[in-house]
């Protein structure tokens, strides 16, 4: 494989694939989403239909998501969120971010050298006081 040995290319692959993982964000979980939204008090200071009518679902669904009766994060689990200022996804400590880009800079591949000079840039953006 251009010239390096397969363990070589094996590793470099595996280092690829590990630096994709580590970036993929996930969500946080169905409680700990229920907690935030009830600690945000989105539930207390407006009544459950008119908070449906400002995020597009029916009322049920914010009954369900009121009393913790949802078991994924969906569109209108994300659309409450978003509105109640509580954040559904978990972030990376940017201390991670920078040791990732820190073990994968040396790579010679074009899209991947792409990739981690955005994610630096944004790592570098994020710094700013």
């Amino acid at each position: 494989m251009f010239g390096l040995s397969r363990e070589c290319a094996l590793t470099n692959a595996e280092k690829y694939a590990n630096m994709q993982h580590k970036m993929h964000f996930s969500f946080k979980s169905p409680t700990e989403i229920h907690k935030e939204l009830c600690a945000s008090g989105v539930f207390t200071e407006e009544k459950q239909k008119d908070l449906a009518e400002k995020i597009g679902v029916d009322q049920g669904t914010i009954s369900r998501i009121a009393s913790g009766r949802f078991k994924r994060v969906n569109k209108s689990v994300l659309e409450l969120c978003k509105y109640a200022k509580v954040e559904a996804s978990r972030g990376y400590p940017l201390s991670d971010l920078r040791s990732l880009l820190d073990h994968q800079s040396d790579t010679s591949d074009p899209s991947k050298k792409k990739i981690i000079n955005i994610i630096g840039l944004a790592v570098e953006l994020l710094e700013r006081p």
